[in-house]
């Protein structure tokens, strides 16, 4: 139902999401870390960027391993997120710990496209892209050690052809 409430672009900024927030900090240690992602999520939508909202945010980074605990949950948060939500303090703040917090497990294609949301919302923070081009070139050292290792067995790319 929350889901359906924070996608109604009337429902952005209205009194009755104030109370849904206040309700859900009141509940945070019932849901599990997936309803409380689901929650953050539905809250950033609709632009609910309350103390409430925050509240529910530190205790999911304390108590659940963070606002995002995946790809594919990051990847919605930033997509949510408004460049009017990225210019809070707090919520960027909030933001640059969780993608500095799965870099060192993102593939190429999530680091770049991760990156552009960054750059789409005007995150410039120096250590979060020390963080990404130092993933993005790790793994391109990867790449290259597993061809040079393929070539010194034997392996000719040609022969493919």
């Amino acid at each position: 139902v929350l889901e359906m409430i924070a996608s109604y672009p009337p429902a952005r900024g209205h009194p009755c999401m104030a109370r849904i927030a206040f309700a859900a900090q009141n509940l945070k240690e019932t849901f599990d870390a997936d309803g409380l992602e689901r929650i953050i999520g539905c809250l950033l939508e609709a632009e609910q960027l309350s103390d409430d909202f925050f509240t529910i945010c530190e205790f999911a980074h304390v108590h659940r391993q963070g606002v995002a605990r995946n790809t594919t949950s990051l990847m919605h948060l930033l997509q949510v997120t408004s460049p009017k939500a990225a210019a809070d303090v707090r919520w960027k703040r909030i933001l640059i710990r969780a993608v500095e917090a799965l870099a060192a497990i993102l593939r190429e294609d999530e680091l770049s496209s991760i990156r552009a949301e960054v750059t789409r919302l005007g995150i410039q923070d120096p250590n979060l892209q020390q963080k990404i081009f130092g993933r993005m070139r790790n793994l391109q050292k990867e790449a290259g050690a597993r061809k040079q290792r393929q070539y010194r067995r034997g392996y000719d790319p040609v022969d493919d052809l």
